[in-house]
């Protein structure tokens, strides 16, 4: 009797073509749910209201300063409001060493402190050779989105020191 089954070594290049098609597919997934879910975060902080604390209220002219004071960082700031843009300047001091990632975000609030719009703009550290941060300055101009009557700052970030299994120690705020 005549078996219909394939050899051997047929059946493992079939295997290793089910596989590696699967494998693709399943990058294939996980690249469209990462191209998705990166155009659906900017609505996701919509609509969350920031408490009246955390909240600076936009004023024309200036330059109007003031600092945000965290449990990892103080952000000491200066704005200038002028024909329809927001320009924000200042310096953060954070209580880690050896920053290897910094993100700042800057939310924009309307009158009841719900956040309308938001922008993430960078902070990138640059470490002298003893750890220290040499650059802590940040300064970035914005658009004003309409209806937009304060803001608020939330970051996060990385230090190569400290954290579990020598990965970092990550930190974060949000205004929320």
């Amino acid at each position: 009797m005549e078996s219909h089954r394939k050899p051997l070594a047929s059946r493992a290049c079939l295997g290793r073509y089910v596989k590696g098609r699967l494998g693709f597919a399943l990058v294939a997934v996980l690249l469209w749910g990462m191209a998705t879910g990166c155009q659906s975060t900017g609505s996701s902080r919509k609509g969350l209201i920031v408490p009246k604390g955390n909240r600076v209220m936009l004023q024309p002219g200036g330059p109007h300063s003031g600092t945000f004071v965290t449990r990892n960082m103080t952000i000491n700031y200066s704005f200038h409001v002028k024909d329809g843009k927001l320009k924000v300047t200042g310096t953060w001091d954070i209580r880690y060493r050896d920053i290897d990632r910094l993100s700042m975000t800057l939310f924009y609030l309307d009158q009841e402190g719900i956040v309308i719009d938001y922008f993430p703009f960078f902070a990138r550290p640059q470490r002298a050779i003893q750890g220290r941060v040499m650059d802590n300055r940040f300064s970035r101009e914005f658009e004003l989105p309409a209806g937009a009557a304060a803001f608020s700052v939330g970051y996060t970030g990385r230090s190569q020191l400290g954290g579990t299994e020598g990965k970092g120690r990550v930190f974060r705020y949000t205004p929320f």
